[in-house]
């Protein structure tokens, strides 16, 4: 009796175990992770569109931002390369070396004018923007001094509501204009190749030896410059400080360490050009 017991229960339990019973079971079961998820994306829904004062949205501008730096946005980048495709020591980085030395000797020999005059004032926040200015001279017409009409221009036409994507357009064609005055070295290099290869008596086949090597390291001079700036940008928006005021103080510096970036290039490859025209003639 208990085989037969056992052997009825069984085959039993195998007839309300099929699958044509356990479909709704599962269905409910879909149904509630289904629901789950919806709630947890409409609660990041709101903390990322919440007011733009509100603590929580730099939060997770911030998180998304150091996460996905670009995939998350869908951002338009032009003619900038993609952060993917950057090697990951230097998008890991900070400011070049060129550019935080500058600061670091601007804002020392402004500190050490201070107090030979006995000044005292409230300074922007030297490690964020590289900015040691007088807070009581950015008005409207200083900053548009310091950056230039077209520049100023550009970054006043920001909304109120800045985003991301605002800066990153901005910044695309103020990059862009910058490459151009770059593209002004490169002829003023070439033209000082021909001169020196005419002086030295250099065969046309050296002369264009020469000038291959000189091109192919300027290229990649300013690749590297190109992905330290666009880290960098990375690092400004990272913090969440979405203001027309701390973009122009970053625009302005980073002229400079371009105009700085574009006279070193020259003189150094000058140089090269020089002592390897030169050396033919030994």
């Amino acid at each position: 009796m208990k085989i037969r017991f056992r052997a009825k229960c069984a085959s039993g339990s195998r007839k309300d175990l099929t699958p044509s019973r356990l479909l709704p079971l599962f269905n409910v079961i879909l149904f509630l992770l289904f629901y789950v998820f919806l709630q947890v994306g409409e609660s990041e829904d709101e903390i990322l569109f919440e007011g733009a004062t509100g603590g929580k949205t730099h939060q997770m501008v911030t998180h998304r931002m150091m996460s996905h730096p670009i995939g998350t946005y869908g951002l338009v980048t032009h003619n900038m390369r993609n952060l993917h495709d950057m090697p990951g020591n230097i998008t890991r980085g900070f400011m070049d070396g060129e550019m935080r030395q500058w600061v670091t000797n601007e804002y020392e020999s402004s500190q050490k004018l201070k107090g030979k005059n006995g000044q005292s004032d409230d300074l922007s926040n030297g490690g964020m923007n590289g900015a040691v200015l007088l807070m009581s001279k950015l008005s409207p017409k200083y900053l548009r001094k310091l950056v230039g009409d077209v520049y100023y221009n550009k970054i006043n036409q920001l909304p109120k509501d800045i985003r991301p994507n605002d800066l990153f357009l901005i910044w695309n064609d103020i990059y862009r204009m910058e490459k151009n005055e770059f593209s002004i070295v490169e002829e003023d290099l070439w033209l000082a190749c021909c001169q020196l290869a005419e002086e030295n008596r250099i065969s046309r086949q050296s002369k264009t030896n020469e000038w291959l090597r000189v091109y192919k390291d300027i290229s990649h001079d300013l690749m590297e410059k190109e992905l330290n700036d666009f880290n960098d940008l990375l690092i400004f928006i990272s913090h969440g400080s979405f203001t027309k005021l701390d973009f122009t103080l970053f625009i302005y510096y980073k002229t400079i360490s371009w105009r700085t970036f574009r006279e070193a290039l020259y003189r150094k490859w000058v140089k090269v050009l020089v002592r390897n025209f030169e050396a033919y003639r030994r």
